[in-house]
């Protein structure tokens, strides 16, 4: 499908109502659907009424409040789509298609004026918009007639040869417009798009647009019956949905809600609805006068101040008495309102050492230095290990003027810019993390050195370059020196491994292809053992004719494929 630069809505809607101020629970209706196809065959512009055929549905909605809802919704609609309508873009395909979907989805929908409908406690007429959205399947039925030039298009053959998988999820979205006729009446208008995970809704895809799923809209209007009631469960004629107080009597002024205390604010707003109170209060009581309400006042039988929230302050201290252990003593705040005996700004309520001038941090005693460093402990970030006082009284057990407690390498001596940890090669990475400390490498082989572009070469040169016998696993002379040369490059990058694999060519049997190409490739890697390279660092395999390189439809080609690949890795 091409993609459109806007996603329209409009849905055919449905419509509520209610009894009064009894409001139904649930509406039911039909559908009458005008249904369009956006897809491969329709051109760059949606919608267009050359795709437009008809179609119809039912739903049955379910009230959730007074602004949202869910329904089930089952729908059904014809399409058509033809190239010829469009010859400015699809005139040489030729491709027409009819088809139809049936659909059933699950609808979330928010009515944007929903409350206006019982304000009050009653029904009103009402014209509100909505949106909606929700999740479904649907079953497609695509016919499409493609032309008899038709399998020269890329892909054609795979359209008119494909299975297709007639259901498909769809995402529909979409909004509309109603009004209610009568309260069991609702007319609406709606349109809504389908979007769906299937670029088969018109048959075509492959030699059309296959990088985009088909879509389709149903536009229409509707008609919805409500029916059901909800609960009125206190009997005051507004239902328990829009009761504010669903089980106590109260008056459709104040949404149900009745003035239990009599203090002439309603319960609704009353802070304190089972007390008698004042509307200064907002319905609560004061009991001791000063100002502050009972629920607000940490003192309700003392007439206190707004500042300590209804407390008194005897002693004028700052601090409420309810909060001052010596309420009839001035004392200063931090030590709530007590004396502080050695003058240290900490109370001795607090004060681990009363008598003797202490410090905060150590909760009132003096400095102390347990590793007997020179550093107090409250300065000490090692106060249990002697240390320097450059480093915070910290050791530095290798000497390299780092902390240990900051040195990834505290036995080691090393650089700073390393956090201590040496690089014996100097290449940038740590001996730690280095597969090769004594060599110098790069980060992306572990430290160990690349092997050069043109070393690489001696590997391309041996797969080439190596001969044997006719049929045969046996290496001629002129292999040697370039085998020799595989040797000393392993000597060279110890770190490297080598991999050995023999091809054959398609000639002759399979299973002695395969048997041959092992035994050339072993021979190779005897050869390297007799060099002096561990056995440890190579491998070999064989893998006979099943990996050309070409067609073994020649003579050269076949020579190619007979060779012996080496491969190194670390």
């Amino acid at each position: 499908m091409t993609k459109s630069p806007f996603i329209w809505f409009f849905f055919l809607s449905f419509f509520s109502t209610s009894l009064s101020a009894q409001t139904a629970k649930w509406e039911f209706g039909p559908m009458f659907i005008s249904s369009n196809y956006m897809g491969d065959l329709a051109g760059n512009v949606y919608p267009t009424l050359k795709g437009n055929d008809w179609g119809g549905g039912l739903f049955l909605r379910r009230d959730l409040g007074e602004r949202f809802s869910v329904r089930l919704n089952a729908a059904y609609g014809r399409f058509k789509g033809d190239d010829a309508n469009f010859p400015e873009r699809f005139g040489q395909r030729g491709i027409s298609f009819t088809g139809s979907a049936a659909d059933l989805s699950l609808l979330g929908e928010w009515d944007l004026f929903g409350k206006k409908r019982y304000k009050g406690g009653r029904f009103n007429k009402t014209l509100s918009p909505y949106l909606l959205g929700g999740i479904g399947a649907a079953y497609l039925q695509p016919k499409p007639v493609f032309p008899n030039t038709w399998p020269e298009w890329p892909g054609a053959s795979e359209d008119q040869n494909a299975t297709l998988n007639r259901v498909t999820l769809v995402l529909p979205m979409g909004g509309g417009l109603r009004y209610d006729l009568s309260p069991k009446v609702t007319l609406g208008l709606e349109a809504g798009l389908r979007m769906t995970f299937s670029d088969y809704v018109d048959g075509v895809s492959k030699a059309a647009n296959p990088g985009n799923n088909d879509w389709y809209v149903f536009t229409g209007v509707s008609l919805a019956f409500r029916f059901g009631k909800y609960k009125d469960s206190d009997g005051d004629r507004i239902t328990d949905l829009y009761d504010k107080c669903p089980t106590i009597q109260g008056e459709p002024t104040l949404n149900g809600c009745p003035d239990t205390d009599g203090d002439g604010v309603i319960d609704e707003k009353d802070q304190c609805p089972y007390q008698r109170g004042s509307s200064g209060m907002n319905g609560c009581p004061d009991k001791d006068g000063d100002g502050i309400a009972d629920k607000d006042d940490r003192c309700p039988d003392v007439i206190g101040l707004k500042t300590f929230k209804g407390c008194p302050d005897s002693d004028s201290d700052s601090i409420p008495d309810i909060d001052d252990t010596c309420p009839d003593r001035m004392g200063p705040l931090y030590a709530k309102g007590c004396p502080d005996t050695d003058r240290d700004s900490i109370p001795d309520a607090q004060d681990l050492c009363p008598t003797e001038r202490g410090l905060a941090v150590n909760q009132g005693c003096p400095d102390k230095d347990t590793d007997k460093d020179g550093v107090v402990d409250r300065l000490d970030k090692c106060p249990e290990k002697v240390g320097l006082r450059v480093f915070e009284g910290c050791p530095d057990a290798d000497g390299d003027g780092i902390a240990d407690h900051l040195d990834e390498c505290p036995e080691k001596a090393g650089l700073i810019v390393n956090k201590g940890c040496p690089d014996k090669d100097g290449d940038g990475i740590l001996d730690k993390n280095d597969q090769c400390p004594d060599l110098a490498g790069v980060a992306t082989n572990k430290g160990c050195p690349e092997v050069k572009k043109d070393e690489l070469k001696i590997l391309e040169k041996a797969m080439t370059g190596v001969q044997f016998d006719a049929g045969k696993s046996t290496l001629k002379k002129v292999s040697f020196p370039i085998l020799d040369n595989v040797a000393d490059l392993l000597k060279k990058y110890p770190n490297y491994n080598l991999a050995i694999s023999g091809h054959t060519d398609s000639d002759g049997d399979d299973k002695k292809n395969l048997s041959l190409s092992e035994a050339r490739a072993k021979a190779c890697l005897d050869y390297l053992i007799t060099k002096g390279i561990a056995k440890e660092r190579m491998k070999s395999e064989g893998f006979g004719e099943s990996k050309p390189v070409v067609p073994n439809n020649s003579k050269t080609n076949k020579a190619k494929n007979r060779r012996v690949v080496f491969e190194l890795s670390n």
